[in-house]
């Protein structure tokens, strides 16, 4: 497993992408008020209590650790993303041990930038690369269906 450039908020925020969750929803899910879980993932608050954090640690599975030090908050955020011997979110949003799913590496397409980067892009972003890439999937399709394939394209 490579380690993984991982702070306590990067990590916040992967989970919190990961189970299609937003400070509104996950205040609802763990009692913890929606502006503290704001103010910890803008870097508002400065060393947050690990009691007001625990509720948030437990709903993901995570230990309270990686919301505090970037070294765990790396290893959690690795163990996530490959699903190999650790978290695997579950569509509750709630990390479990199951049966681990297709590694997320395999599926992820780009090998210069990590997936908690790309979650942590707003919507608006994300939309924008995605049209990127469909159009040069679809100038190729097209490139594919009027010349016969070569090693290059």
């Amino acid at each position: 497993m490579h380690s993984l450039d991982m702070n306590p908020r990067e990590l916040l925020k992967l989970l919190m992408a990961t189970a299609h969750d937003n400070p509104n929803s996950l205040s609802q899910k763990t009692k913890v008020p929606q502006p503290t879980i704001f103010r910890f993932i803008s870097g508002e608050a400065r060393e947050p209590r690990r009691s007001t954090l625990a509720p948030i640690a437990k709903h993901y599975g995570v230990p309270i650790e990686a919301l505090f030090d970037a070294k765990e908050a790396a290893q959690a955020a690795a163990k996530i993303m490959s699903g190999a011997n650790g978290y695997v979110l579950s569509v509750e949003g709630s990390a479990t041990f199951a049966e681990p799913p297709i590694s997320y590496r395999e599926h992820w397409p780009f090998t210069s930038i990590a997936p908690p980067r790309y979650e942590a892009l707003p919507d608006r972003l994300k939309g924008v690369i995605e049209g990127r890439a469909l159009a040069i999937i679809e100038e190729w399709e097209r490139t594919q269906a009027t010349h016969p394939p070569t090693r290059d394209n």
